[in-house]
């Protein structure tokens, strides 16, 4: 009975972190040509969310920097996540798809290589990708994403039918996901990602190994699969995987280091292309009532035809100064490559959404996902309406009095029109929305943010306050004057 070993080197959710990725790059190498040099067999994939266009170099290139160091670094494959799906127009990804000397591989996703068969030393691997679907987005934005479990089942038996010994699925879907999968599917070898789970060992379930190794290029993995093969039959005896990580120390790869320099030369007009003049500086507080949030809010609003339009402030990273306001400083001032969602709510939940965001230090607690780029989850901020704050609450110092929208008091059973931040509105912060039934707005918050800021009469319109206080009240900490 012959065995044999296939080494599988992996990376996930690097989510542009370049130099982090650069400085992984230079132990990755050392191991991959090492391996190689015993005639070792070696395949090495990405998979997924490598791109992240709060980077600027990415946001310029639209991933192109990205799929560069993945060549450069020798990479067989990479498989879209969910930020390349979401965040890169259908016509840019179909564009890197294009460009990439390695293939794009994905089973859902129209227009990618669904599989790859491998022949290793007389060894029929398979291999394919699936990312995760959020369908009212994905169909939304036209972008081309299926269902992914009908076809990880469609393909693992298709790869089979063709004599594949060993399937190794891709997966772009999450631990949990691909725990489930794990129990009915015939694949052999999972590597995961899209959860940010550091697995440090391959976790069996069923009969299959499961792999991942974290997020932002802070390790990569290095599963092994130890083969059986008996005659013409061959089998998966066991699987070992380990996470390395690069030292603090450690130097960027060369040829990572001579990509980034080149494609940051290629971005620089790009990002130095003034996109609006600021008048005057304009102020922000991530807990207390922001400007520019209200800018942003008041033009979400009107672009989306709605009553009332809420976001958070820790979309929002700092003031603007007065001058020009260049790409790169927009990317900078509002790093989250979010959109937001159009729903109808009633007053009764509308105002249980405002009252959050002063119980609980809601405001004060690190937010995470959902497209969110910054620290704290920031103030609850709206547009088409205005709270009015009475009492000393024993938690806030405050409560709510009143709630206008369209200077009308709020009606708890009437329906309205709502335009909210996705963050806000699909996140665990919010206990009232529940099964919420929306439409995506398909423009990125970033440049309806963009739009409000070259108009006048809206910025002049952002200074006015949307949560007053009755007269007579103490000031409070998030109310007070910029």
């Amino acid at each position: 009975m012959a065995t044999r070993t296939i080494h599988l080197l992996h990376t996930n959710d690097v989510h542009s972190e370049l130099q982090a990725f650069g400085k992984l790059v230079t132990p990755f190498r050392d191991l991959r040509n090492g391996l190689l040099a015993t005639g070792a067999s070696v395949l090495c994939f990405d998979i997924g969310d490598h791109v992240d266009i709060s980077h600027p170099i990415s946001a310029a290139t639209s991933g192109k920097v990205n799929v560069e160091m993945l060549q450069n670094a020798g990479y067989d494959a990479w498989v879209p996540g969910n930020n390349e799906s979401l965040m890169l127009a259908p016509h840019r990804l179909a564009a890197l798809r294009e460009q990439s000397q390695i293939p794009l591989l994905c089973a859902n996703v129209q227009g990618c290589v669904s599989h790859l068969l491998y022949e290793v030393g007389g060894v029929t691997l398979g291999v394919f990708g699936v990312t995760v679907y959020f369908p009212l987005l994905h169909d939304c934005l036209h972008s081309g994403v299926t269902e992914p479990i009908a076809a990880a089942w469609r393909v693992t038996q298709m790869l089979r039918a063709k004599g594949a010994d060993v399937v190794v699925m891709l997966s772009h879907l999450g631990f949990a996901a691909d725990q489930a999968l794990a129990d009915g599917l015939a694949v052999d070898v999972i590597l995961g990602g899209h959860s940010h789970h550091f697995l440090s060992e391959a976790v069996q379930r069923s009969n299959t190994w499961i792999c991942q190794a974290g997020k932002y290029a802070q390790a990569f993995g290095h599963t092994v699969l130890h083969l059986e093969q008996d005659g013409g039959r061959v089998s998966v005896r066991d699987v070992s995987s380990t996470l390395i990580y690069s030292a603090p120390s450690e130097v960027m790869d060369r040829g990572i280091s001579g990509v980034l320099m080149r494609e940051a030369k290629a971005a620089q007009a790009w990002l130095d292309e003034t996109i609006v003049q600021i008048a005057q500086p304009l102020p922000h507080s991530v807990l207390g009532e922001s400007v520019l949030a209200n800018i942003l809010c008041d033009e979400l609003r009107t672009s989306t035809g709605s009553d009332l339009a809420l976001i958070n402030g820790g979309i929002i990273a700092g003031c603007l100064r007065q001058g020009e306001l260049r790409r790169r400083d927009l990317l900078a001032n509002c790093p989250s490559p979010m959109r937001a969602v159009v729903c109808v709510l009633s007053g009764r939940e509308i105002l249980q959404i405002v009252s959050e965001a002063w119980y609980g230090e809601l405001a004060e607690r690190r937010g995470f996902g959902f497209g969110f780029r910054g620290y704290l989850i920031g103030l609850l901020h709206l547009s088409g309406g205005h709270v009015t704050l009475s009492g000393e609450d024993s938690e806030t110092g405050v409560t709510i009095k009143h709630l206008v929208i369209a200077d009308q008091p709020l009606a708890l059973t009437r329906s309205y029109r709502v335009a909210i931040c996705e963050f806000v509105a699909l996140s665990h912060v919010r206990s009232v929305l529940g099964d919420l039934q929306y439409a995506y707005y398909p423009e990125m918050l970033r440049d309806v943010y963009a739009r409000g800021l070259s108009k006048a009469q809206a910025v002049a319109q952002g200074r006015t306050r949307r949560y007053r206080l009755q007269p007579g009240v103490l000031s409070h900490h998030r109310l007070r004057e910029e």
